[in-house]
C-alpha cells in the first residue's frame, strides 16, 4: 500500500530535483525548461538478430517481458525469460540477450531505468528494497504469468504516459515509477516463491546440456538421471527456474532452429528433419500452434522480406 508519507516523499523529491537542475543550469533558467534525469523508459521489440546489451551505467533496470522466449545472460550464467517475467538488475552489472541462445525469435519488452541516487532516497521510505525477498541490489527474476495480476497493463500505461508528457515525462515518471516499484515489491512479498534470486549454477548446467542435445530424444527421466535428480524435483526446477516444462523448452529450441533454417531457404521437409521432428505433419502442427502461421506462410514472408531488402 502506498502511504501518505510516501506520496509526500515523491512530491518532495520531484520539487528538490527540479529546483537543483534549475539552479545549476543557466540554459534551463533562460528557456524555462526543466527535464529530470532520474528515470527512463523504453519499449524494445523485434527479431533478435545480434547480441542486445541492456546495461545503462548508474541505473537500476526493471524490465517486463510482454512477448518472447529467449535466454538472458548475466556474466556466464543464462536464464530463461518468457511472457510475463519481470527482470530486476542493479547498476553496472553486464547483461544481455544473445542471439546464439535463442529459444524463439521475437521479443517485446518494456524497460524502466531508475537512477542510483533516486533509489538511494527511496530505500529510506521503502525498507523492503533491502529485505532478502526483494533486495534490489541483487539481480532477480519474477514470474507473474500464473497469478491474478496485470503487470503488462501497468508497464504499458507507464510507457504510454511517459512518452506523452513531453518535457514533463521524467517529472511524471519519478512518481509513477515509485508506484510501479511498490506494486512489484508487494507482489514479490505475496508470492516470494515465484521470485528467484539469479545465482543457480545448476540452471546453467541443465540449459547448456539441453542446448547441446535438444535434437535428440530426451525424456524427463533421462535428464533427471543425468543430473542426479528425481523426476518430481526436475519438473519443479523447470517450473520455478525456467517457467516452462522440459518438453516445451526442447520444442521451442527446435522451432527456433526451424525458423532459422527457413530463413536460409532450406526446403520445408528438410527443415522438419533437421529440426528434430519425426515427420512433417507433427512439425506443421507444432509450428502453427507456436507461431500462429504455417511453415509455408513463414517461408512466403521470408521471400517478401528478401525482395524488400533487394
Amino acid at each position: 500500500m502506498i502511504t501518505k508519507d510516501l506520496l509526500n516523499f515523491i512530491q518532495h523529491e520531484r520539487f528538490i530535483n527540479e529546483k537543483k537542475l534549475y539552479e545549476q543550469s543557466p540554459e534551463m533558467q533562460l528557456s524555462g525548461k526543466c527535464q529530470l534525469r532520474h528515470v527512463k523508459c523504453t519499449h524494445h521489440k523485434g527479431y533478435l538478430m545480434e547480441d542486445l546489451s541492456m546495461i545503462k551505467s548508474g541505473f537500476y533496470e526493471i524490465s517486463f517481458c510482454k512477448s518472447g522466449d529467449f535466454l538472458f545472460r548475466i556474466g556466464q550464467k543464462r536464464h530463461f525469460i518468457t511472457n510475463g517475467d519481470i527482470l530486476v538488475i542493479p547498476p553496472d552489472i553486464p547483461h544481455y540477450f544473445t542471439s546464439s541462445d535463442l529459444v524463439a525469435n521475437y521479443y517485446d519488452f518494456i524497460t524502466v531505468w531508475l537512477e542510483k541516487s533516486y533509489i538511494s532516497n527511496l530505500k529510506s521510505q521503502l525498507p523492503a528494497l533491502k529485505e532478502s525477498v526483494f533486495n534490489i541490489d541483487t539481480p532477480h527474476l519474477l514470474h507473474t504469468t500464473n497469478k491474478l495480476c496485470n503487470f503488462e497493463e501497468e508497464f504499458e500505461t507507464f510507457y504510454r504516459e511517459y512518452a506523452s508528457y513531453g518535457e514533463l515525462s521524467e517529472t511524471y515518471a519519478c512518481g509513477a515509477s515509485t508506484c510501479l516499484l511498490v506494486k512489484v515489491i508487494n507482489y514479490a512479498l505475496k508470492y516470494s516463491n515465484e521470485f528467484i534470486e539469479i545465482e543457480s549454477d545448476q540452471t546453467n548446467q541443465i540449459v547448456r546440456y539441453l542446448d547441446q542435445h535438444f535434437l535428440k530424444e530426451i525424456g524427463v527421466e533421462d535428464l533427471a538421471r543425468t543430473f542426479h535428480m528425481s523426476k518430481s524435483s526436475l519438473n519443479k526446477f523447470f517450473q520455478k527456474q525456467l517457467n516452462t516444462t522440459c518438453h516445451q523448452y526442447i520444442l521451442k529450441k527446435r522451432l527456433a532452429l526451424a525458423v532459422s533454417l527457413i530463413r536460409q531457404d532450406v526446403p520445408l521437409k528438410t527443415v522438419a528433419v533437421q529440426s528434430g521432428f519425426g515427420d512433417y505433419s507433427s512439425f506443421f502442427r507444432a509450428f502453427k500452434k507456436m507461431y500462429h502461421i504455417s511453415p509455408t506462410e513463414c517461408q512466403a514472408d521470408n521471400e517478401k522480406l528478401k525482395k524488400i531488402k533487394h
